[in-house]
């Protein structure tokens, strides 16, 4: 069980209460930013002009079942390794860039901006975007499709981009979410 130093929701409060004046800073909320052109290129690869800083491991793309809802590791799965990315769950698509594929202006699939080359081996000549092959490129080959503006193209005349939403929770919401979970358990 989860130990918290407060035990009702009113010591909770006060608690809270001199929390918020000694350390008025949320940890986390909710916040639309102002449109920043140099937060797209986190996302990208240096030969789509990115800098490719965020990226996703090989454990988030592990952890996407396959279409049939079993993970990759079950034999009864479908999965191939040598084709690691067919059949999988229609969220992968979603959220990650792999090798070949496409970042397509708005997500019509008719207009491709975009081909990821992440392969390593064995063709002779690594991809354009493959791990070690320029200093700002994903260290993993993967890089991150969730939450990126899909009509942002910097080869474009004029470069559209658009708002972006920070997603943050405050502190003291974490308490108050334990305090219940806590609550609840004894109430079990």
């Amino acid at each position: 069980m989860i130990q918290l130093p407060v035990q009702t929701v009113s010591d909770l409060e006060t608690e809270l209460t001199g929390l918020t004046q000694i350390h008025p800073k949320s940890f986390l909320e909710h916040a639309t930013t102002v449109v920043i052109p140099q937060w797209k290129k986190l996302f990208y690869p240096n030969g789509f002009q990115g800098t490719a800083s965020v990226g996703a491991t090989q454990e988030l793309v592990d952890a996407f079942p396959m279409a049939n809802g079993r993970p990759i590791s079950d034999p009864l799965s479908g999965y191939d390794p040598l084709n690691p990315y067919v059949g999988r769950d229609p969220r992968f698509y979603s959220t990650v860039f792999y090798n070949t594929a496409k970042a397509n202006r708005n997500n019509v699939v008719t207009s491709p901006m975009y081909t990821f080359e992440c392969w390593n081996a064995p063709i002779a000549s690594p991809g354009k975007d493959a791990a070690g092959t320029k200093s700002d490129n994903n260290l993993t080959n993967y890089y991150i499709k969730k939450f990126v503006f899909m009509g942002w193209n910097p080869s474009d005349a004029t470069v559209v981009s658009t708002y972006h939403s920070k997603f943050l929770i405050r502190y003291h919401k974490c308490y108050l979410h334990l305090l219940k979970l806590q609550t609840m358990q004894r109430w079990t």
